[in-house]
């Protein structure tokens, strides 16, 4: 069942996604409406909507083999489901397909941060694939599912492949993130991962493992690891974990210093980890600490970090080379990753190994207003708490107020466009404006100087299912013509029934760096 309505007028189904297609310019307005939408129920909130965005070759049911902009979005269960969008005028979010994961010895795996890769399959050469951690919630037992997006069986179901992961390591892995490495490192994929009840004598818990891709047996085979080493608190005379979330490859430019290419993972607890892949054994280069970690109750029951890292970005800025550091070529670069309830922060990582911090959006002064059974964070800060403005819901079991983090830049205006999209839970989808509060492009006029406090911010935050206030949890960007496509997925609170969302926006003339 399709339906076509008015956003404010939108009341999810029981049995079948929604779509519904709204046509609006969008622009730094009072309300950032979507272009597209969809929900589905019966999902799990505490771990769903976990995205991936990517263009790939895909084998819809029934149909030819096509170029497709593909979304990925989990439903906190042992699902995936895929939507295909399409960037021509009218805009269409259509439902294509739903994958299971399937784990030897786990009944009920779950799937986690999906990622659209080629993959040599069978040895046959390379295909377009997505690669599906799995792991399970009690036990940190987990493996890897890959979905092969141009074959389907003899019921026209695309084909998933199980227990994906070889290691000599130990067993009983939780896999968080799979990401593919660059050429130039020494070896072809990181995988973020945690060790469960049979982590092996002489390691910590918290590994990513340095991976190539086996075609003979479709397994990723690890082939060395980096510790993560723990993050130590003097206020608490103790460490607390850090476990290893998404990975990315980035390109640095320093001087002679840093003149290939280095990876950053966000690592939960840990902040950020920039490291080198391109040595023999990779090694830590650098730590970027989140602010303020540390914890508070839920009903006597959850335990939540402020500080609780899970996206990241890099801004590329302009080069240059600066006499006042004996002429060394400089790449500008700009990191921008969410920090739950800290909302997000700016890092100058220009030079890897000595990063700067450069500003924070903070957005854990939010008041909170008490409910009859004290459903509430116990939020400290500043405000009315009896303003009938203030919102509520309830983060779900993992705590994450921002958690998606994307970026768009045009460098082609003077300033420079800088967009930055931030999935903030029960604040909604905010689009931030930092044209002119950041310069890292060097398209700014002579004598600007930025006192940072010369922003904007565009708010989508009505999305409701059910009279359920819908939660903006992760993010992805994607441009072409001109234009960057945010998508951002949304779940309910604890209290909710079991719905996520994903919506589609458009900024246009904005495109990504």
């Amino acid at each position: 069942m399709v339906t076509t309505t008015s956003h404010r007028a939108f009341t999810g189904s029981i049995i079948s996604a929604l779509i519904v297609l709204l046509m609006s310019s969008i622009s730094l307005a009072v309300t950032w409406e979507p272009e597209a939408y969809i929900d589905f129920p019966y999902a799990d909130q505490y771990y769903g909507a976990q995205l991936a965005v990517a263009e790939v070759e895909f084998l819809p049911e029934g149909e030819s083999e096509a170029t497709t902009l593909l979304v990925a979005i989990t439903d906190g269960k042992d699902a995936v489901r895929l939507y295909s969008f399409n960037t021509s005028f009218p805009y269409a979010l259509e439902f294509e397909d739903e994958v299971i994961v399937e784990v030897t010895g786990i009944t009920t795996p779950i799937a986690w941060t999906p990622t659209f890769m080629d993959l040599d399959i069978d040895e046959g050469g390379n295909e377009s694939c997505l690669v599906i951690p799995t792991l399970h919630e009690g036990s940190n037992e987990g493996s890897i599912s890959i979905v092969r997006l141009t074959e389907r069986d003899n019921h026209d179901k695309l084909i998933v492949l199980k227990d994906c992961l070889s290691c000599d390591l130990g067993t009983n892995w939780s896999v968080y993130h799979v990401a593919e490495l660059h050429s130039s490192a020494e070896y072809d994929y990181a995988i973020s991962t945690e060790y469960g009840r049979q982590s092996p004598p002489n390691h910590d818990n918290d590994i990513i493992a340095l991976a190539s891709f086996d075609g003979s047996g479709n397994e990723f085979v690890d082939e060395d690891t980096l510790r993560i080493p723990a993050l130590y608190y003097g206020a608490r005379h103790g460490a607390c974990w850090a476990r290893a979330w998404v990975t990315a490859y980035q390109d640095f430019q320093f001087g002679s210093s840093f003149d290939d290419r280095l990876c950053y993972t966000t690592t939960h607890n840990g902040g950020i980890l920039i490291w080198d892949p391109t040595i023999e054994h990779p090694k830590v280069v650098s730590r970027i600490a989140a602010s303020q970690h540390g914890g508070w109750s839920f009903s006597g029951e959850v335990f939540g970090e402020l500080g609780d890292v899970h996206r990241a970005v890099v801004l590329e800025g302009g080069s240059s080379t600066m006499d006042k550091l004996d002429d060394a070529l400089v790449d500008s670069r700009l990191l921008f990753f969410s920090d739950n309830t800290m909302g997000f922060i700016i890092t100058d990582i220009s030079k890897p190994d000595a990063p700067q911090f450069v500003w924070q959006w903070d957005c854990d002064t939010r008041p909170c207003e008490e409910d009859e059974i004290g459903d509430d964070w116990d939020w400290h800060g500043t405000g009315n708490m009896d303003d009938d403005d203030i919102i509520q819901a309830t983060p779900g079991a993992y705590p994450g107020e921002t958690f998606g983090i994307g970026l768009a830049t045009d460098d082609a205006t003077t300033p420079a466009v800088i967009h930055l999209y931030l999935a903030g839970g029960v604040d909604g989808l905010r689009l931030f404006d930092l044209s002119d509060f950041l310069d890292p492009l060097g398209r700014g006029q002579d004598g600007d100087d930025s006192n940072y406090d010369d922003f904007s911010i565009d708010i989508y935050d009505d999305y409701v299912v059910d009279e359920n206030v819908m939660q903006a949890f992760d993010l992805q960007t994607f441009s072409e013509g001109g234009d960057t496509y945010v998508f951002t997925s949304w779940r309910e609170d604890r209290s909710g029934d079991g719905y996520i969302g994903l919506t589609v926006h458009i900024d246009e003339d904005v495109v990504c760096d």
